[in-house]
């Protein structure tokens, strides 16, 4: 089969363009041809001139409605491949819709992966960043961050001015309106109820959100990501075949701060093995970003440690990077926590991944509805369990107390216990690891994934062709 990718790539990467790029790699591996056509916002230029500024900003904002050149470009690049299918991961903001429009042009069927909630919400997580708000959690509403919180006000709503009134995209309310405006125009249209033959939603749950606000049920499948072996992706050169549990050595700076160890020199884990002093860690991996709640999870770990004594002492792992970073950096100065919280900024996919494998428990804290929550599978593929905030869309992946644990979003005081009986209970800890191996295996393979996939993209084709004959 022939499919066109059809992908906008963020300035900054994240699980959706990874799970661009590892698609398209289990496509081809199948024997499927993939075309390639990718945009970037790095390509987004603005110039220290305020009047060419603005005409740019007032050019890409036009481009975002409606982007001509698009459509002039991949109707000829469908008239030249005639692939089987285009299956469209983000059109926002360079692509824009038009393609959509094009394939319709054409007569082929159109395939769009909705990574976040942008159709319905002008920031794509149906979360709005607030003041912090102070009340005791309960089970129906789970405490809101000092972040932001849930909002789902535009969900229903033809024209998002709620979104504009907050200036959700980006706090801009300039922005906010284009967004708005895009949208509107495009259901007015008939863009997302006629052009789109089929449309893959991550779980249940979002597919749900999503008929809540106006998408056809009949056009919605359910597939979720998936996972691939540690095998897959770490070089065959480097020796990890132990679970060591030992990434940190106990040598002190002059600021009496455990350095880190590299955990890319297997000599390092065997040297620990053999003796060395062994330091367990609890990991956080994702965007710096106020949905995220990595604040929760630090506040969380303050709590824990205050009256904790051990030796080794546990420690935090913060891998990632985003517009929070140093508000969240001086948050742990403030609680005097920075012997034992460390960031260490982005790592490659593979390195992530035998920090992962070397845990001794995963943290998923996000206090918005993920759409999916894969490195909890990429934890738990590894046999490391995670504590997963609930209820979100994330939580369903795990079953709690067998396969991982689960906390009511935001709550910090029941993230503290949490992570206080994971580290008491290493034995029934890595029981859960191996069970949670053995779930997502089964349920999260490649293999699996794969085999709906193309059902997804035969029945859009069929689909597709029975309308264009009537």
């Amino acid at each position: 089969m022939k499919i066109i990718q059809v992908h906008n790539y963020y300035q900054q990467a994240g699980g959706e363009d990874a799970v661009v790029k590892a698609e398209a790699s289990l496509l081809r591996s199948n024997g499927n041809i993939v075309i390639e056509y990718y945009k970037s916002n790095d390509d987004i230029g603005v110039s220290s001139n305020r009047l060419l500024a603005i005409s740019q900003l007032l050019k890409a904002s036009l481009s975002t409605l409606w982007n001509h050149q698009t459509y002039r470009e991949f109707r000829e690049l469908l008239q030249s491949e005639n692939p089987d299918v285009v299956h469209c991961h983000n059109t926002f903001p360079l692509i824009s819709p038009s393609v959509y429009w094009a394939c319709a042009k054409e007569k082929v069927p159109v395939v769009q992966t909705l990574h976040n909630y942008r159709l319905l919400c002008l920031n794509a997580f149906l979360f709005r960043q607030t003041k912090a708000v102070s009340h005791q959690p309960s089970a129906n509403s789970p405490v809101p961050s000092p972040s932001g919180s849930i909002c789902e006000l535009c969900v229903s709503k033809r024209f998002k001015w709620q979104g504009i009134k907050y200036g959700c995209y980006r706090d801009s309310k300039a922005g906010s309106l284009v967004v708005a405006l895009m949208l509107l125009l495009h259901e007015i249209i008939g863009t997302w109820s006629k052009k789109v033959t089929a449309y893959i939603a991550l779980t249940e749950f979002q597919k749900q959100k999503m008929i809540e606000g106006g998408l056809p049920e009949d056009k919605i499948w359910v597939k979720p990501n998936f996972i691939q072996t540690l095998e897959e992706v770490i070089t065959k050169e480097t020796n990890f075949t132990t679970r060591s549990r030992c990434s940190l050595e106990s040598t002190e700076t002059g600021e009496n701060k455990p350095a880190l160890k590299p955990l890319s020199d297997p000599e390092s884990s065997n040297e620990c093995n053999e003796g060395g002093v062994e330091n367990p860690y609890c990991l956080f991996v994702g965007r710096l970003s106020p949905e995220k709640g990595c604040d929760v999870l630090i506040r969380a770990w303050g709590v824990y440690q205050e009256e904790l004594v051990a030796n080794p002492m546990p420690q935090l792992l913060i891998v990632g990077d985003g517009p929070e970073r140093d508000s969240l950096e001086l948050l742990v100065t403030n609680n005097q926590h920075t012997a034992t919280i460390h960031f260490l900024g982005k790592k490659p996919k593979n390195e992530v991944l035998k920090l992962m494998r070397d845990a001794h428990i995963f943290v998923f804290s996000s206090i918005w509805y993920e759409t999916f929550g894969l490195t909890v599978l990429e934890a738990g593929l590894g046999e490391t369990p995670a504590i997963v905030s609930a209820p979100t869309t994330t939580s369903g992946l795990i079953e709690d107390m067998k396969t991982g644990l689960l906390y009511p979003s935001g709550d910090e005081v029941v993230l503290a216990e949490k992570l206080e009986w994971a580290f008491d209970h290493p034995d029934e800890l890595q029981g859960m690891g191996k069970a949670a191996e053995q779930n997502f295996k089964h349920n999260y393979s490649a293999e699996v994934n794969y085999s709906l996939l193309m059902d997804i993209y035969k029945t859009a084709k069929q689909s597709h062709n029975l309308r264009s004959n009537t």
